[in-house]
């Protein structure tokens, strides 16, 4: 859309919202959120001249359409129409994830958008009746974040805190809106998802480093499906200032993990820490030669705390097991968790003076990982014949 056309668009908004602004207002918590219809989504919300709506309509892993239109409130039947300068845009990617093209298929496009009796949202395309049937279910208050369509937009709002990440279904992205902090989610789609597996493939560094440039610039195009508020609480200051002096060995038996660090003016060093969903900076006592010296020597431990401040979100917001109240979902039959369960038990048995196939019977009938029980008494039959013994 041009500038004048933009600027046309705001002059009508303005001039038909002028006697309605407090009625639209009041309404716009009817219509303003994220809608949901199959693969499309409209994000609706309001602006100091009106409401802006945008809509994403994804036909393929390829290829998605965007529209998006100025509208003002219609208080006489409750509805929101558009001004005569809407606009419709086609995208395409290639294979590699890269857009290809964002061709402009029109700029005067109409729409009007109302609320049926069981409070769906209607869209009627003037243009092209590409609404026609469709009944967009608004999703929850707490599932949705505006003005944020894609996660794209997050990232490059001044909100987002620098935390994005995710696995292998989902994009997560961090940010911190109106002195609280949120977890954007987006989902990986099968285009995504393609992207995602091609930065597994490549040893070489220059098609590795394309491989995850190709993914990145891919899944900033994905659409918001749910935010949710971190209601986990962070240290208070009282409680970071009582770190002071404590070794990092303590803090590290205390649940913290070492993230990063730097070197800062007069030759301070300063510990990033995690601990929940949040990160602390820790400044040491200890310079950075000290530092260096302690590192050589493996002694890192030992260097103490001068003080301590909430930096921020930990990079465990994007690790779904995280709940937002900070909780942790265990992963259901943990290896590890097994193994360790199976590696003490053995070594109890052994102690008890044991034969190993008594060993090996009991433990059978106690744990159900036949094979890692048997490998067990294979390595302790090798470990336990005499020097020579087991040479050909």
């Amino acid at each position: 859309m041009s500038k004048i056309k933009r600027m046309l668009a705001v002059m009508i908004i303005v001039a038909l919202c002028v006697s309605g602004t407090a009625l639209a207002e009041e309404n716009a918590a009817a219509y303003e959120g994220v809608w949901q219809c199959g693969r499309a989504t409209i994000a609706l919300y309001w602006e100091e001249e009106g409401f802006k709506v945008q809509i994403r309509w994804g036909s393929s892993a390829w290829e998605h359409t965007e529209w998006e239109y100025s509208c003002h409130y219609r208080e006489e039947d409750n509805t929101l129409l558009s001004t005569p300068f809407g606009v419709r845009t086609e995208y395409v990617y290639g294979d590699d994830g890269q857009l290809v093209s964002a061709t402009e298929v029109y700029d005067d496009g109409e729409a009007a958008f109302s609320l049926d009796a069981e409070g769906f949202l209607l869209w009627q395309d003037m243009k092209e009746n590409a609404g026609d049937g469709m009944r967009f279910e608004k999703m929850p208050q707490e599932e949705s974040l505006l003005p944020f369509a894609t996660i794209g937009d997050a990232m490059a709002a001044e909100c987002y805190t620098g935390v994005s990440g995710g696995d292998e279904d989902h994009v997560v992205v961090g940010v911190e809106m109106n002195g609280e902090y949120l977890r954007l989610v987006a989902n990986l789609d099968e285009k995504a998802k393609e992207l995602n597996e091609a930065t597994l493939n490549f040893i070489d560094f220059d098609k590795l480093e394309a491989a995850f440039e190709a993914y990145n610039t891919y899944i900033e195009t994905l659409p918001i499906a749910y935010a949710e508020t971190i209601t986990a609480v962070p240290k208070d200051q009282a409680e970071l200032d009582a770190l002071a002096g404590k070794t990092l060995r303590e803090l590290e038996e205390a649940g913290y993990e070492f993230s990063w660090s730097e070197t800062g003016e007069n030759d301070v060093f300063t510990y990033c820490v995690s601990n929940g969903l949040f990160d602390y900076a820790l400044t040491l006592n200890e310079t950075f030669e000290e530092y260096t010296a302690h590192e050589d020597n493996g002694t890192e431990g030992e260097l103490t705390v001068k003080s301590a401040r909430l930096f921020g979100l930990s990079r465990n917001v994007v690790d779904l097991r995280y709940h937002a109240d900070g909780t942790v979902e265990e992963e259901e039959n943990d290896p590890w968790a097994a193994l360790t369960t199976l590696v003490e038990k053995f070594t109890d048995a052994l102690n008890s003076d044991k034969d190993l196939p008594t060993i090996v019977q009991e433990l059978a009938e106690e744990i159900p990982e036949e094979e890692a029980i048997q490998l067990f008494s294979d390595i302790f039959s090798v470990l336990s014949e005499p020097s020579g013994e087991n040479e050909n």
